[in-house]
């Protein structure tokens, strides 16, 4: 009988061979996979910020208007960003022009006003005028009966009267 050769040590049975084979491929493409990740995390997935929690911190700013007056369109959704000079939101322009139209009819009764006033001015000069020419010929008529009144034309009764009042 014969006995059965044994295969020597350093030959390794084909199937040995092909798992070696599939671990190496596996192990490379494992390695590849990390190195992938790596590289898209520094590049990309480092500044991703996510939490669990939903508290970010940012800058919320409370906007107050200057004006009242109705909205009619908001331009801007709760915590976006908003660009400096662009408009929030957007009024109606009835209350402006209402406002406007009041003032130009205040500005108008005013200038009417003045106006009047201006008028006025004329007609106290004219009264002043009238009462300086009075007092002139109240001024001429009182040195004439005094003139008269010492040479004695006029009676001492008439002078009396007349310039004592």
């Amino acid at each position: 009988m014969s006995t059965p050769q044994q295969p020597p040590a350093s030959v390794k049975p084909k199937g040995s061979r092909k798992r070696e084979l599939m671990m190496t491929l596996v192990f490379i493409v494992v390695l590849v996979a990390a190195v992938a990740y790596g590289v898209y995390y520094f590049l990309v997935a480092r500044f991703h910020e996510d939490t669990d929690d939903a508290y970010v911190n940012g800058n919320v700013v409370q906007i107050t208007p200057q004006v009242t007056g109705t909205v009619i369109a908001v331009n801007a959704d709760d915590t976006q960003t908003v660009k400096q000079g662009d408009p929030v939101v957007v009024l109606d322009a009835t209350d402006a022009r209402i406002a406007l139209q009041q003032a130009e009819a205040t500005l108008a009764q005013t200038v009417r006003r003045v106006h009047g006033l201006y008028i006025d001015d004329d007609k106290y000069r004219a009264q002043v005028a009238q009462r300086q020419s009075d007092l002139s010929k109240a001024q001429d008529d009182l040195r004439r009966r005094l003139a008269t009144g010492m040479a004695g034309a006029v009676s001492q009764e008439e002078f009396r009267t007349h310039v004592m009042r």
